[in-house]
């Protein structure tokens, strides 16, 4: 077993988080706007600016990185390609939205509607996402070229 390809794994990090940005941009600006702006009011807060909107996209990164390097420490264990970079994926999907958004719905943040679209669309640009840093990533002399 090789070691990690570190530019490898911040390169299709930075490209999963790439994607993720470009899709949570979409579905929160544009097609979810007013049910979060609803769900804001109802928590009696003001909805996010600018420094919580960079936060996010930050997060977004680091998702993509974290994903890279799950697809990297488990290549080795189920080879490499996209059912691995799926796998990856779906690990952290279920840690950063699975858990968090169920339980904001479990303690009345968010409706279940709000819920299912969001886990809807965040487990496919999550999966979009690993997949896209599977491609990028590669182990070995091969790697460095």
């Amino acid at each position: 077993m090789g070691a990690m390809n570190t530019a490898r794994v911040i390169g299709g990090g930075l490209l999963a988080g790439l994607i993720i940005n470009v899709v949570e941009f979409l579905m929160n600006m544009f097609v979810l706007r007013d049910a979060w702006s609803e769900v804001y009011a109802k928590m009696g807060v003001a909805e996010p600016g600018g420094g919580a909107l960079a936060g996010y996209v930050v997060l977004a990164f680091v998702l993509g990185l974290l994903i890279a390097w799950t697809y990297a420490a488990i290549r080795p264990r189920f080879g490499a390609g996209p059912g691995t970079a799926v796998k990856a994926a779906v690990v952290v999907w279920v840690a950063a939205y699975l858990f968090p958004t169920v339980g904001w719905m479990l303690m009345g943040g968010i409706g279940t509607w709000l819920v299912l679209v969001t886990l809807a669309y965040s487990i496919v640009e999550v999966v979009l996402g690993g997949l896209a840093a599977g491609k990028v990533y590669q182990e070995g002399a091969s790697a460095t070229a």
